[in-house]
């Protein structure tokens, strides 16, 4: 009789297998061992011996493919980001530190000197740095390298400390 239910066993693979693809320390690792969970059941339930193949390899090819369908719906959601991102608040010392004069001086001296940055370094600034989105999710929103990404970022970051007084070199 046929295993319906994964063991310890099936799912140690399962993380095995989205640990070697994605790492222990992809942020969606989680998410990620959950959708080859549901592949692992789906395989135990459709797997036929009768087909000529092991059942290691089987499993294996479902939860692969699982991973890359998952994967492919992470990209599309990230598609439906807003593009238009003048109206976004974003988050400034003051919420932290208290409503001080200075502090909202600064807020509007930055929001300022972010409207003078061309539009692709001020979303990838303001994505990556004041909403917390990662550098590798960015990248196929904008349809560049990750690497790429990261080299608008310093050269935005370097334009913002020129017009806001500070040093433009490295730091």
């Amino acid at each position: 009789m046929r295993q319906s239910i994964p063991n310890r066993d099936h799912m140690r693979l399962v993380r095995y297998l989205a640990a070697k693809r994605f790492g222990y320390r992809h942020p969606d690792y989680d998410d990620i061992v959950g959708a080859g969970s549901v592949a692992l059941t789906n395989a135990l339930r459709l797997f036929d011996p009768s087909r000529g193949f092991t059942f290691g390899t089987y499993v294996g090819r479902a939860i692969h493919s699982e991973f890359t369908k998952f994967m492919a719906k992470r990209r599309k959601e990230l598609r439906v980001w807003p593009v238009d991102m003048t109206g976004a608040s974003f988050p400034h010392e003051s919420r932290r530190v208290g409503d001080s004069i200075a502090n909202q001086q600064l807020s509007l001296d930055l929001e300022s000197a972010m409207c003078e940055l061309p539009r692709r370094q001020r979303y990838c600034v303001r994505l990556h740095l004041m909403m917390g989105v990662q550098q590798c999710r960015l990248a196929p929103f904008f349809g560049i390298t990750r690497e790429r990404i990261r080299q608008v970022i310093v050269t935005g970051l370097k334009m913002l400390r020129v017009q806001l007084g500070g040093e433009g070199g490295y730091s």
